[in-house]
């Protein structure tokens, strides 16, 4: 039976799309399938999403290099957003 792990990463837009594509792609390397994003804040605008992503448990019998894991920086709040006033 297939088992999986998981890990979650909570990103924002302050950074652009071309930031966010890049941390997914690198991500994707690692063999980490994105499952769901899911919105967070309120109102009308929605500044970051908590992505939730797996990938298959290595089997114990068959070792591997370990898997180098990519740091996201902390997450902005939305006072921080280039171009927004405080």
């Amino acid at each position: 039976m297939q088992r999986w792990e998981y890990r979650t990463r909570t990103l924002g837009v302050a950074f652009g799309a071309d930031w966010l594509h890049e941390r997914l792609a690198e991500l994707g390397e690692q063999g980490w399938e994105l499952v769901v994003a899911l919105p967070l804040g309120g109102g009308t605008s929605v500044d970051h999403h908590t992505y939730v992503f797996k990938r298959p448990k290595a089997d114990p019998a068959m070792p591997v290099a370990p898997r180098a894991e990519v740091e996201a920086p902390p997450v902005i709040g939305p006072t921080a957003h280039p171009g927004r006033a405080a």
